[in-house]
Formats: structure tokens, sequence, C-alpha cells
């Protein structure tokens, strides 16, 4: 049941008696009776990597939760793309309240059913879940099926699914603003952007994962998604505040946040020092 990299991986963990039995609960599929409870929703124990790595670490994904707070209001209209199973979806949801709304997209079939399941699960009306990759034109592509379910993306081998452009996907009047367009899509972001063009010019704030190695594998830089976003009116700043250029790179995974005022920054900057 558990192989040679997850033996490893038990040796190593803080809490190796807790890591085997949720490699148990996932396997044998009893982990779908149990549910996790976060700050201000809950989600099931799906029989994923990213579900078992949060009910092994209740602190897991909390300073994306933290930030996503920090920007995000009452009546908000706000994007996930790349939603996983939901998690800052969820967290979304009850920021936005009622008068607000959530489009959140999951390209992978199995993973988007977990997706529904915990939009189910809390009871939320404002979200909009829809099963689509995102990228520059419609098409259908292939996708990978890993193990680790938080690291699936575009590829040439995989599962079939459909791609749409976001600008397609996403039909607001057009006075309505978006607040945050976050994406995390594993390196293809810069496609999800060329898709999104028309929303961008009435977005806020993008909060998108950036790494060098990701980029690399679909043959560009972050330099050009810099270049894309600039040529929008946004600046790119880490997660300290400091600003990126056109020579940065992340060689390290880290999410970056672009946006037009300084304000979002300054509320990034609190939510890192508290």
């Amino acid at each position: 049941m558990i192989g040679r990299n997850e033996v490893k991986k038990v040796i190593q963990h803080k809490t190796p008696l807790r890591f085997i039995v949720s490699r148990v609960l996932w396997h044998s599929r009893l982990s779908s009776f149990l549910t996790i409870s976060r700050r201000n929703y809950r989600v099931r124990f799906y029989p994923s990597a990213y579900s078992a790595s949060l009910w092994l670490d209740p602190e897991h994904g909390a300073e994306d939760e933290a930030i996503v707070q920090s920007l995000v209001r009452t009546g908000d209209t706000v994007i996930d793309v790349g939603a996983n199973i939901g998690t800052l979806t969820l967290a979304m949801a009850k920021l936005v309240g009622e008068s607000g709304q959530v489009f959140s997209i999951e390209a992978h079939p199995k993973i988007y059913q977990y997706l529904v399941g915990n939009v189910r699960l809390n009871g939320v009306r404002n979200v909009t879940t829809i099963n689509v990759a995102c990228g520059r034109e419609s098409q259908v592509v292939r996708l990978t099926d890993y193990k680790s379910d938080d690291q699936n993306s575009v590829d040439a081998n995989g599962l079939s699914v459909k791609m749409q452009r976001l600008d397609a996907i996403v039909t607001l009047p057009r006075q309505r603003e978006i607040a945050m367009l976050k994406i995390d899509v594993e390196g293809y972001e810069k496609f999800v952007l060329e898709g999104a063009s028309g929303l961008l010019s009435r977005t806020a704030i993008v909060y998108f994962e950036s790494w060098t190695a990701h980029y690399g594998k679909f043959g560009y830089q972050l330099c050009d998604i810099v270049e894309q976003l600039s040529s929008h009116g946004f600046r790119i700043f880490r997660m300290n505040g400091q600003p990126v250029d056109k020579g940065y790179n992340s060689f390290h995974c880290e999410n970056l946040v672009a946006t037009r005022l300084m304000a979002p920054i300054e509320a990034i900057r609190k939510v890192r020092s508290a």
C-alpha cells in the first residue's frame, strides 16, 4: 500500500504515525467519511493528496487564506483558476458573502467532483463551479493525472479535457469589476492570462503562483508574464512588498501579486508581519 517514496516520507515526517493513518484512510477511501474543519468552512477528506495534506497539517495553506482575507471584501466578484478541492474558493465565498460571487474553475474531472462536493458540504450558494482548463484558445488538451493531484498540469499525455479562454468562461456585465483573479495552474499561467485580456482590463488584483522551473516546461519566463501584466497597467510584487522587474526569476515556488495600487501590498505586509 505504501511505496518506497512514501516510506521515505514516513521516516522524514514530523508525525509519522498520523502520516501512515492518512495514507491508510486515503487508499481505503474511508477518508471520505471524515471532514476537516478550517477557520470558517469544512472540507471532506477526499482520497486526494491535497485533502491528505490538510488532514495532516491544519495550517496547510493558511497564509494564502490570510492574504485573500486581507484583500477580498463583502460584495466582491472573484475568480479562482486551479481551485483543486476548493479551499480558497470556500474562503473567498465566506468573505464576499451573499452579495458577492465566486467563479471556481478546476480542470481535472475527478478533483472537480471533490470541489463540487465541498461547495455542497458548506451550503454556499454564491459559487459557480466550472470543469474546464483555461488557456489562450478553445481546444481539447491533455492534463496529467498524478497521484499528487495539486501538481497536475497541461501536458502531451494524460486525460483529455476541454480548454477555453477565461474571457469566454466568465461572462459578467461590463460595469462589474473583478476584485481578484487567483491563478495556480502549475506553469500554465501565461496562457491563462493570454485568454483573459478582456477580464484583466477590469481586474484589481492578480494573485498567481510563480516558479521558473514550471514556466520553463512551457518555454517562457517570468519576464513574459511581467510584460504581459504591465501592458494592462499592473505592477508585480513579491509577498514581502519588493517590486518584481523583468530581470527577476522565481527560483523557488512562490506567490506574486499584480496590482495597480500599493494598498493591497501594504495589506499583505501586515499579514506576513503578524
